[in-house]
């Protein structure tokens, strides 16, 4: 089963993540990008911010920094 999980990355989304994962999903994040977190083994993440090209998400620095504020 493939799956989407809008965010993904908070409390309830990154649980969800992981039980979908154990269950042998294959699991896609759309997120922001703005929650700095290791998402499991096989995961992929796709950065939904206006100012980005919808893909594949690019590496940040992990300066917990959440990037240029949004309008």
């Amino acid at each position: 089963m493939k799956t989407l999980v809008l965010g993904g990355t908070g409390f309830v989304g990154r649980r969800l993540v992981e039980i979908l994962i154990a269950d042998g999903a294959g699991v896609t994040v759309l997120n922001r990008g703005v929650t700095p977190v290791e998402l499991p083994a096989g995961v992929t993440r796709w950065d939904s911010r206006r100012s980005t090209t919808c893909g594949p998400a690019t590496p940040r620095p992990s300066s917990g920094s959440a990037g240029p504020a949004r309008p």
